[in-house]
């Protein structure tokens, strides 16, 4: 498998050990096939405070930090703790601090149960905030299988930098709307309430390229302009693409439809195309659904 962003690294983080070890021992049967990450007995943290995890990961160099996915278990912490904004403070870890503190880090959690996305269905429709995408960052501890499927997506070339899914987008939204006067309680813990609306509606970004240095450029510049942007930079990526525009025609109204900014190759050799296939890649007219 074609690594493209250099050797990806893969941490496993715990308030239990037996829970590290066991996802750990789980997922070695794939390692050198589906998951293509650098991962040993080091990499398995079992943690007691939240500074041990900062320590580890500002010990990383930039690069190391942008190829690496940590799967932070969160089943374990506490009975029926739900990932919550609100509750984020009475959590060892602060889920969501990470989230914001560490930006290339692809982020996974490991939840006893998926949040319910139905109960903020409206205001996630009115931002273009898609369900589908933010839940790739929550894998159920029964279905770890799909982790196995997320690790790969990441080896592969997914990276969550320039925040593709949304997730940073939705929680500094909702941190920085008014909550007055909502009292429900969202599956984030957010207060989405009459306000949360009027945060900026998101809006992609996809760089599309195969010179990995000007795949992150393009990606920045999008970002830079507000864009939460995917950057495509393997064919692999390139193919899932139809995937995610999927997800978002699917998680979005008429009202408020999607708006796409794409910055393209206009001839696409991606390292893991076989034989003439990267001289057939079209980009415009494979994009047209976008």
């Amino acid at each position: 498998m074609i690594t493209p962003f250099d050797s990806p690294t893969l941490w496993i983080a715990s308030l239990d050990g037996n829970t590290a070890g066991a996802i750990g021992t789980f997922l070695e049967p794939f390692l050198g096939q589906q998951i293509q990450h650098r991962f040993t007995a080091h990499n398995i943290l079992t943690l007691n405070t939240r500074e041990q995890l900062h320590t580890m990961l500002d010990e990383q160099t930039m690069q190391d930090l942008f190829n690496s996915v940590c799967v932070v278990d969160l089943s374990t912490s506490e009975r029926d703790f739900q990932f919550d904004l609100r509750a984020d403070a009475r959590h060892p870890l602060r889920p969501t601090e990470l989230i914001l503190r560490y930006p290339e880090v692809y982020w996974i959690f490991i939840v006893d149960n998926l949040p319910d996305w139905t109960f903020v269905e409206e205001q996630l429709l009115k931002t273009g905030i898609s369900h589908h995408l933010l839940s790739l960052h929550f894998v159920k501890i029964t279905h770890l299988m799909d982790l196995v499927l997320r690790l790969g997506e990441h080896a592969a070339g997914f990276r969550t930098i320039f925040d593709p899914t949304g997730l940073r987008f939705l929680v500094l939204s909702a941190s920085n709307a008014s909550n007055d006067k909502q009292n429900d309680i969202a599956p984030l813990g957010l207060r989405l309430g009459d306000n949360f609306d009027l945060c900026r509606p998101i809006t992609y970004g996809i760089s599309l390229e195969d010179e990995i240095s000007f795949a992150l450029l393009n990606g920045y510049f999008l970002y830079k302009q507000g864009y939460s942007t995917f950057v495509i930079a393997t064919l692999g990526e390139y193919k899932r693409s139809a995937e995610y525009a999927e997800y978002l025609s699917t998680d979005t109204t008429k009202e408020s439809p999607i708006v796409w900014n794409v910055i393209e190759d206009v001839e696409l050799c991606y390292a893991d195309a076989l034989g003439n296939l990267c001289t057939s890649l079209q980009p415009a007219s494979y994009l047209n659904k976008l």
